[in-house]
């Protein structure tokens, strides 16, 4: 008996900065990273009913119409049981406490080395 190859996480990045999807290729090549970069599109896939499966979600600063804590909520009411966590490289607006008050799994700020996301990366493979 043969093992399946294991299909590759799908991960939806919300508003990250330029350089996390870098990092999290460099950590696990046979990722699918699925950008969503602007308040539009965001607002147009909360909207939408259909709520395709994604391994875990990372979300980001970046967006300025749709503050992270809205959108923290808007995810969880949609991903109630998938993981989804905060990631910013600058600590202007990083509010770890509130942030996971308020539907996010953990929060990250600051340089993030690849060290964190290869262990983040086998806590993830283990969940699935």
């Amino acid at each position: 008996m043969s093992d399946k190859p294991r299909k590759p996480l799908e991960i939806l990045m919300i508003g990250t900065e330029p350089g996390i999807s870098e990092i999290l290729q460099s950590c696990a090549p046979s990722i699918n990273l699925i950008g969503m970069d602007t308040d539009e599109k965001l607002q147009t896939f909360l909207d939408s009913p259909d709520s395709p499966f994604y391994d875990f979600l990372i979300c980001g600063l970046e967006l300025k119409q749709i503050p992270a804590i809205e959108m923290a909520q808007a995810l969880r009411m949609k991903y109630t049981d998938s993981p989804i966590f905060f990631c910013c490289l600058k600590r202007e607006g990083y509010e770890r406490k509130k942030f996971i008050k308020n539907g996010f799994n953990d929060a990250f700020v600051g340089i993030i080395s690849s060290v964190l996301f290869s262990t983040f990366f086998q806590s993830i493979k283990s969940i699935n």
